[in-house]
């Protein structure tokens, strides 16, 4: 009796649902547009707490830049950060709107088809259900939309970038290359060569080793502390202070921006190393400029007591950096940075201190000192009374010829095999030379009208030094021979540094670049993040939600279009 009444009364509530079907179908569109519109505001709050925060311990954590991996910088948002954040949007809108959900289908199943009521109100239950699960569709359908759109978004825009990486990186390269910029370090234990400086940020002093367009910037790029610096030597990258990024001491400015001329000073202990260096840089006439005030200070004043009679000290026998100058000397309107490496005497003596010099491997060109009271020719001929009379004269003891074969055979455990592009030999003394009679001829050849180059080789060969001559004719391609004295013209004294260095600029014009900012762009609070983050955040949030309201505008008519179709027919 009990079981058919409740046969009776299921029959009567579905013919009672069958009459008002329309209700049902209602039910089914008001839960799936109160469940997609409660999902919607639930993804847009997300992303706005996501794409509205300036800080990096927001919703979705920017990493701090430390530098233990990497240069202290941010990265480019367009890297990975972009997809960071949406990834932290999705997971937080489908976690906040997932369990609510079940919670609500799992209280509204048991309320409604739980027990006995399940007779009368299953089709409600049903309607639900379909509508649930409509909702779940379609907002599953309108963030496919949003996520396609913005796939395509930052991906354009990430691809953009990185074209102009590659155009940025390629125009500096393809400058570098033609520039022969190529630096290396000046300081002793060191030596080594290096595509690009460790720059200094202006604002805190942090390190970035790889300051060129790439993960961190394609124009500028944002340091830890906020500063922006230029990525390219076109933007003023070289005005930045820079160290070398092996031993990390100082470099002097333009390093990496203005081609490196290597002129390493060979030659035996007092063949004139020293004396000569300082008349040859005092004898540029303003054509360069000491990178560091104090070292051309000290070299101007011995330089003056030079030209008072004083000889200049003795070069300390431990090695010290090179004196850098920026100089103009290649003729054509072209600048260089000069690397000048006077080493004392005694490292020449024996081949393992040859080997220390590792700035030999570097060099194009030598400057190769010749005293020539140390050749056996000159000496044998000397008489007492010229003795006597070069007494005030401190002539070296090592044979320039000894010191050839040492530094050939050095330069021969280079790649190249040791070839050189020129050699300058420089007999120097010849202030001193004019007091004898085997240096009248060589004295001669730098008066008036004269062609010294010719006159000091023929002279050399003369006096018996005929074949380390041959041995620098068969390393170099060109070898050059000048003569130097304290009372010779400076034009004549500087000829050798001249001619070297045009050899190693190659006859190549250098432009000097224009003179742009570095300034420090902005300055970020503790934990903030850069402003190109915040720009591109909140354009890809307008992004996001303009998608979803067209998106969901276009659902919910489309919906609510079928329901009255449906209703009306």
């Amino acid at each position: 009796m009990q079981i058919a009444f409740l046969v009776l009364l299921a029959a009567v509530t579905a013919f009672v649902w069958y009459l008002l079907w329309p209700a049902l179908a209602g039910i089914a569109v008001l839960v799936f547009a109160v469940a997609t519109i409660a999902f919607v505001l639930r993804f847009l709050g997300s992303g706005w707490r996501v794409y509205t925060t300036d800080y990096t311990d927001g919703p979705s954590n920017v990493p701090t830049p430390s530098g233990e991996r990497g240069d202290p910088a941010f990265e480019r948002y367009l890297i990975r950060q972009v997809w960071r954040d949406y990834t932290v949007v999705l997971a937080d809108t489908f976690t906040a709107a997932t369990r609510p959900a079940l919670l609500l289908g799992a209280g509204a199943t048991q309320l409604l088809v739980g027990g006995w009521q399940a007779v009368v109100f299953a089709p409600v239950w049903l309607a639900s259900v379909l509508g649930l699960l409509a909702a779940a569709v379609g907002c599953g359908l309108v963030v496919l939309l949003v996520s396609l759109g913005y796939a395509v978004t930052a991906g354009l825009a990430a691809a953009v970038q990185l074209l102009g990486v590659g155009l940025v990186r390629g125009l500096d390269g393809l400058l570098v290359s033609v520039r022969r910029t190529r630096p290396a370090c000046p300081h002793p234990g060191c030596y080594k060569p290096f595509p690009r400086p460790e720059y200094a940020c202006p604002s805190c002093g942090a390190g970035h080793r790889d300051l060129v367009p790439g993960r961190y910037g394609v124009l500028r790029r944002v340091c830890r502390c906020g500063a922006g610096l230029p990525t390219s030597v076109l933007l003023g990258r070289g005005r930045l202070a820079a160290a070398c990024p092996h031993c990390h001491r100082a470099l002097a400015a333009g390093v990496g921006q203005a081609p490196l001329v290597h002129l390493p000073v060979v030659g035996g202990p007092a063949a004139g190393k020293s004396t000569y260096t300082h008349l040859a840089l005092g004898a540029l006439n303003g054509k360069a400029r000491f990178a560091d005030e104090a070292v051309g200070r000290g070299y101007a004043t011995r330089l003056a007591a030079l030209r008072e009679g004083q000889p200049v000290p003795r070069t300390p026998e431990e090695l010290a950096a090179a004196t850098v100058l920026e100089a103009d000397l290649g003729g054509n309107g072209g600048s260089c940075l000069l690397y000048l490496f006077d080493p004392p005497g005694e490292h020449y003596t024996a081949t393992d201190r040859i080997a220390w010099q590792r700035y030999l491997d570097l060099a194009t060109g030598l400057l190769m000192i010749v005293d020539p009271l140390s050749l056996d020719g000159v000496r044998r001929s000397l008489t007492d009374a010229e003795q006597y009379a070069l007494s005030d004269v401190t002539p070296s003891t090592e044979d320039p010829a000894h010191v050839i074969d040492r530094v050939v055979g050095a330069l021969r455990t280079r790649p190249d095999g040791g070839r050189l592009g020129r050699v300058a030999v420089v007999v120097t003394k010849i202030d001193a030379m004019r007091r004898t009679a085997v240096g009248q001829p060589l004295a001669a050849g730098f008066g008036p009208g004269s062609h010294p180059a010719d006159q000091v080789r023929d002279w050399l060969n003369w006096v018996g030094w005929g074949n380390p001559m041959r041995t620098l004719d068969r390393v170099a391609d060109q070898v050059r021979y000048f003569g130097s004295g304290l009372d010779l013209p400076a034009e004549r004294v500087a000829e050798p540094v001249h001619w070297l260095a045009e050899g190693a600029l190659n006859g190549r014009t250098v432009v000097r670049l224009p003179r742009l900012s570095t300034a420090v762009e902005t300055s970020l609070a503790a934990d903030q993040i850069p402003l190109h983050y915040r720009i591109l955040r909140r354009t890809l949030l307008g992004g996001i939600w303009l998608l979803t309201v067209a998106g969901v505008t276009t659902l919910l008519s489309t919906v609510g279009i079928t329901a009255w179709h449906l209703l009306t027919r």
